[in-house]
């Protein structure tokens, strides 16, 4: 399911380009150091993959020791201090990773979503616009989703639905600006537009107790009580153990 907050995306691998020495050595000592630090940081992933966090801090430690402007590096030590509830430590690895790779989308799109995070809004979707004049930005549709996602915690719902709408001119089929338009239209009083956009997200993405919660409202709001009915019949039936996140049964964010 989508989370409400935005997406984050730890793509440190693909950065591994932003690398550099920090000292002066000798080409073949600064490549096996840089060498050595790509593989503590592949290492440091792999053991936050599988949540051994202490061991994956020594690893991403070394490769910044190693080579310390490696924005990649970085990056992912900032994710990893924003696990463990470090977050003055995260902003500050994240803002280095921004200095060392400023014209970077997915670095910027990472140090977006955890400003989004601890609602420093402003300052996230500067991030994000930022991250989108970068022409090699692989999902731009997924960047404009968390764009999206931030405007709208921020009670911006106009920038939101901008943002969500060019997100589908980039990826027709991106679950999370599907959803989030559904709720939107639906708000706005456009329930037919609401009920197309709920039916695209259930061609794309899993079935959710959110999504079957906002299909009953739509189809309520349309007077079709036998669609509402199967929405909640499947609600009961596939997610048994479900309670709604608001005392009005409103849909949060899948």
């Amino acid at each position: 399911m989508l989370p409400r907050a935005c997406l984050l995306l730890i793509t440190a691998v693909a950065l591994s380009g932003c690398a550099g020495s920090g000292t002066r050595r000798s080409p073949s000592t600064a490549d096996d150091a840089q060498r050595a630090a790509e593989v503590n940081l592949e290492l440091g992933q792999g053991y936050m993959r599988r949540g051994d966090n202490k061991i994956a801090l020594e690893k991403l430690q070394n490769a910044i020791r190693l080579d310390p402007n490696s924005a990649a590096a970085h990056t992912v030590i900032a994710v990893l201090y924003e696990r463990l509830g470090l977050q003055d430590k995260a902003e500050q690895y994240f803002q280095r990773s921004v200095e060392l790779a400023p014209e970077n989308g997915e670095i910027l799109n990472n140090f977006g979503t955890h400003l989004c995070r601890r609602q420093r809004y402003a300052e996230a979707d500067a991030l994000f616009v930022r991250a989108l004049k970068d022409p090699f930005y692989p999902t731009p549709a997924a960047l404009l989703g968390n764009a999206g996602s931030c405007a709208l915690q921020a009670g911006n719902a106009v920038q939101a639905e901008a943002y969500f709408r060019r997100a589908l001119q980039h990826n027709a089929r991106q679950p999370q600006s599907l959803y989030q338009l559904a709720q939107i239209e639906l708000e706005k009083g456009n329930a037919l537009s609401a009920r197309a956009f709920i039916q695209r997200y259930e061609a794309v993405a899993p079935a959710s107790p959110q999504l079957f919660e906002l299909g009953a409202r739509i189809e309520t709001v349309l007077g079709d009580s036998e669609a509402a009915a199967n929405y909640r019949s499947r609600l009961r039936t596939e997610f048994p153990d479900y309670q709604p996140t608001t005392a009005s049964g409103g849909a949060t964010s899948p």
